[in-house]
């Protein structure tokens, strides 16, 4: 239970500096950002998951 508390805080202060930079960085650069981190994130996923 405690991981998962750990984990929500997390990502609440990762979407907070996220939002932060939001307004500099401009709405495409951010949504590219995300794309590209989910992209080599399932590619992770694809290469160390059990045949």
């Amino acid at each position: 239970m405690g991981v998962y508390f750990a984990m929500t805080g997390f990502g609440n202060k990762l979407a907070g500096l996220l939002g932060e930079s939001a307004e500099g960085l401009g709405e495409f650069t951010v949504f590219t950002g995300i794309a590209v981190f989910c992209v080599i994130f399932g590619i992770l996923v694809l290469l160390f998951r059990k045949n």
